[in-house]
Parts: structure tokens; sequence; C-alpha cells
């Protein structure tokens, strides 16, 4: 079992009032809203199928989600909510979340498939300034291999390609919003370069996943979809040249481990030290600080993967 630094987020010593000008040396949080998804990726680490549907249903509701976001606020150390998945935008009370998090002092994002902004221009306006950062999910720009690995939209069986990404990229920039990418390396794109797009959008930062497998979420295809540690060092070697463009911010499966303070669409904390998802306490009823000390949390590990950066 490895090792890990423990962190206390109720013993933090860093007042909330000194939040604002200490960003760069805090802590993110990633709030995953919702179980479904209007994709089907294939290699998903978050598919949360370990959830009945019943329970992430009875679950689902506006005041439970601002519970939650209120009592993370209330976390010392932390400063940035992400919004994630499941895909966030198919929750109708998104922009309502955002700008309640955002006057809440925390710095906002989301992390989505751009399917929402690709059918529907004006989806941005809803936020009204307070969404700040936009993570958008490309792991290829040839619409081929993202239909094969299966992040297709389930509607109309349509895969993005390089056309696609750059026309939700000019809505993010018309926008004003900050502009990041994440991709997954799996087998079917570990060969491919995403160079074009990168040079075209000029993302801040570029997080490159390789597929991590977890048991419990991804069990049925992810044999088909894994890279080897030499596929995916090989992959980031062959984009060495973006680092003139953006910050390239590479995580393998072991990085990606015990590194992220992540909440699930039941309100709990969870961690996936041993390879499949372990959960606190739901949040809503004993606190984000005690469901917190529920679960484990690598400090180092989140250090060593540039989990610290000026998001504000």
């Amino acid at each position: 079992m490895t090792s890990h630094t423990n962190v206390s987020l109720q013993a933090a010593s860093v007042l909330p009032s000194l939040r604002a000008s200490m960003h760069s040396s805090d802590l993110a949080v990633n709030f995953h809203l919702i179980k479904p998804c209007n994709m089907k990726c294939k290699f998903c680490f978050a598919t949360y199928d370990d959830i009945p549907n019943t329970e992430s249903k009875s679950f689902y509701s506006f005041e439970n989600h601002a519970k939650i976001i209120q009592e993370v606020a209330m976390l010392p150390r932390v400063s940035k909510i992400t919004f994630v998945g499941g895909e966030p935008t198919l929750v109708t009370w998104l922009p309502e979340l955002v700008k309640l998090a955002h006057d809440e002092g925390l710095t906002t994002m989301m992390v989505t498939n751009g399917s929402r902004l690709r059918h529907a221009p004006d989806y941005l306006d809803k936020f009204d300034g307070t969404l700040e950062w936009i993570g958008l999910s490309v792991d290829s720009i040839i619409s081929e291999t993202n239909s094969r690995a299966g992040r297709v939209e389930r509607k109309n069986s349509t895969a993005f390609g390089l056309d696609d990404y750059l026309a939700i990229h000019e809505q993010i920039d018309c926008a004003g919003i900050r502009f990041k990418l994440n991709t997954v390396v799996h087998s079917g794109n570990h060969t491919e370069d995403m160079g074009v797009l990168i040079a075209q959008t000029l993302p801040e930062r570029w997080k490159i996943f390789q597929a991590l497998p977890v048991k419990g979420q991804n069990d049925r295809h992810i044999a088909n979809y894994v890279v080897t540690k030499g596929q995916f060092e090989a992959y980031v070697e062959r984009h060495k040249y973006c680092k003139s463009i953006t910050r390239v911010v590479p995580e393998n499966n072991d990085a990606m481990t015990s590194s992220y303070l992540m909440i699930d669409p039941l309100g709990r904390f969870f961690e996936n030290t041993e390879g499949t998802h372990k959960y606190s306490s739901q949040i809503t009823e004993v606190g984000a600080s005690s469901a917190f000390r529920e679960i484990r949390f690598s400090e180092k590990k989140f250090n060593a993967r540039d989990g610290r950066w000026n998001w504000k």
C-alpha cells in the first residue's frame, strides 16, 4: 500500500480572510454533480456505475448541491471548485450553483465535453461572468477516433472533430472565460498529434491523463483502452513542442491516484487509493470537515502533479 501524507483541512492554518491572496498555494475540489452523461466514453473512470440510479436521483437537487458548495467554501484551504460529472451541463441549475460558489469566494471551473456549447451558442450567457474557467475534454481532433472510443453523443451518434472543437473554443473565448484542455490518452489515440488544436486555441493549461482503470467504474471496456507507461510517455514527448504554447501537465496512473479532492453525485468525498472508489459519509449529513477526515488524500502527490497553480 502506498504511504500518504494525510491533510486535515479543518486544522489548516490559512485563514479564510487571506484566501484572496493565497490562491496559488490553496487546494481545489472537484464536485461530480451528476451521474448521467450524454456521451459514452468506454474508458471513463467516473461512471458511478456502483451508485444505484434510485439513490442518485433521490439526492439530486439544487438544495443538496447548494449545501455542499457552502460547506466546501468554509474549508479554510479550498479556494477553487470544479464542476464535473457525468456531464455537468445536464444540470439545469448549474448557472445558479456556479454563481453561488463565485459569491462564496471560490474560483469556479467547469469541465465539459462541449456538446451543450456546440448546440446552444448562447448557453454561456447564463453564467453572467461568474464562470471563470472551462476545461474542455478533447481526446482527439479526429471524429472517427472519438467515435470508436465512445466519445459520441448518445442522442444523435455524433462525434466531434477539429472544426467542432474550434467552434466551441470560439464561444468560450467570446464569453471571456479562461480556457484549459483535458485529454485522456488511450489505445485509440496514443499515436496522434493534437498540435493543431493547441496552436489554434492557446489553452492556458493542457492536462494529459493516462487512461486509468478503476474497479466499479470502467471494468467493462477499459482493458481495450489502457496504454503502457512507455506509450503514454511517448505521447507526452511527441507534444513537447507545445510547451512553448501552453503549460503541459502530464498525469500517469500513479500521479492520478490519491491526489484529488473529489465529491461524488451523492455528496460524499471519495478517493481511489486502492484502485476503486472509497466514499465518506454524506457532506449534507456530517459536514465537509468531518467527511473529509474519512478519506485519504496525499498533499505530496497533489503538489507533485502540479495541483497548485495560480488559477486566480
